[in-house]
């Protein structure tokens, strides 16, 4: 019989459910404790009391331990951490199995970076039982995972390895977020003690314009979309876009170019009226119903500026204060936009922003296509190693 995951270990214990709280109590791993990337996160500690279960001791985390997520939405089920020294005692709740390995035959970094590679490929996908919104993997699907590590030296090694190119992805991440912070900083440096002056609808050509409603039918090939879920904080994510069927008189209508400005007009109220400027098309494209597109007189305003204006707070406060709230979502619509009020310093003032914007972006862009570059090396050293070629 080939070995499997549980022959290498002293215990795998799931966790327990418990539905009180309490401030002075232990703190108890939960879902949200696990990060997208299979990393901890301390910022929110559920609490419960020291009493909730008693046998509460034998639910105990120490440094080494992996706390497999067993249950949790079909996208998230099979993500895992490994415990670091805490700075307090700590449990798990029953969406996790406690995974305690043999010392003697396996290391924990080694069976961490094991079944991050298994779930990043999709393994435990395969293996959940799925019911509303919940998946889970059985623990004893779990512990018959085929695994046949090397030696103990050779387990270290391969850990070490992807520690080190892990840290180095993360490091281009930190990169990412402090570029993408440059902008609202400048803007607020340059331009944050102007009062408005100006209505947003003074300086639109043309729009704001609702996008393109297909039924779900029309979608799979055709022209690219742009989606809500395309953008974020002012830059296009690298998700590749969705495609639409479309008429000729549908692309004219609603096609967008390069210049163009195009907020998100329904949504959640934290993300409504999120925007991007469009930007190096790589192919003529549409955009979707739930967004408006503006076009601006680009002799008085620059796109460049109004796109960082509309990622102020400023903005964001007047969006939320013209906003229609329903269950679970709020709109704006085309007069909320025109009425929006900013400040509308000189062109040349304009221009001077963006050229640092433009060199900012510049940097950014270049990371990202580091990172890009990281993340292929990493998923080859996960693919090599874990064949046992590394």
């Amino acid at each position: 019989m080939s070995p499997a995951l549980g022959d290498f270990l002293l215990d795998s214990r799931p966790g327990f459910a418990c539905g009180k709280t309490d401030d002075s109590g232990i703190f108890q791993f939960r879902m949200h404790n696990v990060s997208k990337a299979s990393g901890i996160s301390l910022e929110t500690r559920r609490r419960i009391p020291r009493d909730a279960h008693r046998k509460i001791d034998q639910f105990a985390v120490t440094p080494g331990d992996i706390l497999f997520n067993a249950t949790n939405s079909p996208e998230n089920t099979g993500k895992s951490i490994l415990i670091p020294e805490l700075d307090e005692p700590a449990v798990y709740s029953n969406h996790f199995v406690r995974l305690r390995t043999n010392p003697q035959e396996l290391c924990p970094e080694y069976l961490w970076r094991f079944l991050q590679w298994h779930y990043q490929s999709g393994t435990f996908r395969g293996m959940i039982r799925a019911w509303v919104n919940q998946a889970s993997v059985s623990r004893a699907d779990l512990l018959a995972l085929p695994l046949d590590p090397p030696t103990l030296h050779n387990q270290r090694r391969i850990a070490s390895i992807l520690d080190e190119a892990d840290a180095i992805r993360r490091k281009r991440r930190a990169q990412l977020v402090e570029l993408e912070k440059l902008r609202p900083t400048l803007f607020h440096r340059m331009f944050g003690e102007r009062s408005p002056d100006c209505e947003l609808g003074d300086l639109i050509i043309e729009g704001p314009t609702n996008g393109l409603y297909k039924p779900a039918s029309s979608y799979g090939e055709g022209t690219p979309i742009l989606r809500i879920d395309s953008f974020s904080n002012g830059y296009m994510r690298d998700n590749p876009w969705r495609r639409v069927q479309t008429t000729t008189d549908e692309f004219a209508k609603y096609s967008i170019r390069e210049g163009d400005i195009v907020i998100n007009r329904v949504n959640a109220l934290s993300h409504l009226g999120k925007a991007i400027l469009i930007e190096d098309l790589e192919e003529p494209s549409v955009f979707e119903s739930n967004m408006m597109r503006l076009r601006l007189d680009s002799a008085h305003i620059l796109s460049e500026y109004v796109i960082s204006w509309l990622l102020t707070s400023d903005a964001r406060q007047q969006i939320a204060a013209r906003a229609k709230k329903a269950i679970n979502q709020a709109s704006i619509n085309q007069s909320d936009v025109r009425g929006l009020l900013l400040p509308k310093p000189s062109i040349d003032e304009q221009r001077v922003f963006a050229n640092s914007v433009n060199a900012i972006r510049a940097e950014r862009d270049r990371v990202a296509k580091a990172l890009e570059a990281d993340e292929e090396l990493f998923a080859a050293l996960q693919h090599t190693a874990f064949r046992g070629e590394l």
